[in-house]
């Protein structure tokens, strides 16, 4: 009897261990090479300069995980920046590694330390980068192309100590943009800090960021002294593609050949139709911008057709006054990321 009760206990037993190593977690591989190609074919109509089939965007990209800690990301497109694919030519845009180190469990998420060196656009706010691929509005904001830092060598560290809900960023950067040479004593600082709260169905943003730029000495002729802020903020909902975005902007712009202070704001609006057809609009002005008759009006609406989690296609109106004369023209876009 007790040989038997013993026979019981020890299959139990390995029974039991059985079951508690299926329970282990299984370290999951990371992805060592992923690619990806964001393509934008177009036709623009009525415009004054542009008119035509062009290619505005194309980018190539390589990223991955060398392990937990580390990432990196290779991207080429276009030699010139917002180019109609003029210049074919095909350079480096987006080359960097990612450094990151994570904590215990705290909030929400993970306490998580990033650094981030090469070349790379430096963090703003949600909605301005140089890739398209990066952010959801159909078009880049021309408030965020006036006053914004674009690629740029540098190093940029950002630290969020509860997860996704809070975040504290800067960096600082050659401030010579993807195409110059750092010859003139040229340095660039970013800084900034957003926070992403739920409310009820919707996710609610607020942020506020900022940039320093400097080059060679005041008197020369290549002197330049920037300062620009921007507070912006944001609310979506997560059942619906309904959103709701505003900015402000400011700061201060001098050089050898002009001072000024620029101030504005823009807003957007994304309202479901039916499904696979929003509407969007998008509305922005900026003055004492430092260039031709100082002032920007910038509009731009139609619908968004999602025809595919990877395409998406664009018919727009818009509405430009820079520092040319006022343009009016139709567009029709044609945007596949893969």
């Amino acid at each position: 009897m007790r040989f038997i009760c013993a026979c019981i206990f020890f299959v139990s037993a390995v029974a039991g261990a059985e079951v508690v190593e299926d329970e282990l977690p299984v370290p999951q591989p990371t992805p060592l090479l992923n690619l990806g190609l964001r393509l934008d074919s177009a036709y623009n109509v009525g415009g004054a300069v542009s008119q035509g089939f062009s290619l505005p965007s194309m980018r190539l990209t390589a990223w991955g995980q060398a392990n937990e800690n580390l990432a990196y990301r290779l991207s080429v497109g276009q030699a010139k920046e917002f180019s109609s694919a003029l210049l074919p030519l095909l350079m480096p845009v987006q080359a960097y590694v990612e450094l990151s180190t994570q904590s215990g469990p705290e909030w929400t998420g993970p306490s998580k330390l990033i650094l981030r060196l090469g070349l790379f656009s430096p963090t703003f706010n949600p909605w301005w980068t140089p890739d398209l691929a990066d952010i959801t509005l159909p078009d880049f904001g021309e408030a965020h192309k006036a006053l914004f830092l674009s690629r740029e060598l540098g190093a940029e560290i950002v630290w969020e100590p509860w997860g996704s809900r809070l975040a504290f960023y800067g960096g600082a950067f050659n401030g010579t943009g993807l195409m110059g040479a750092n010859t003139n004593n040229s340095r660039a600082f970013t800084f900034g800090m957003r926070t992403r709260l739920p409310i009820g169905w919707a996710q609610w943003e607020l942020g506020v960021s900022g940039s320093l730029r400097e080059q060679a000495d005041p008197g020369n002729v290549n002197f330049r002294s920037d300062g620009v802020w921007n507070l912006y903020s944001s609310l979506e909902f997560e059942a619906s593609p309904l959103r709701f975005t505003g900015e402000l902007f400011g700061g201060s712009l001098n050089d050898s050949t002009r001072s000024a202070k620029p101030f504005g704001g823009a807003g957007s609006i994304t309202i479901p139709l039916f499904s696979g057809v929003r509407f969007f609009l998008r509305a922005e002005w900026l003055r004492n911008t430092g260039t031709g008759n100082g002032m920007l009006r910038h509009g731009q609406f139609g619908p968004v057709f999602d025809l595919h989690k990877t395409l998406q296609a664009y018919v727009f109106y818009q509405y430009l006054e820079n520092s040319s004369a006022p343009e009016n023209l139709g567009w029709v876009r044609v945007r596949l990321i893969l």
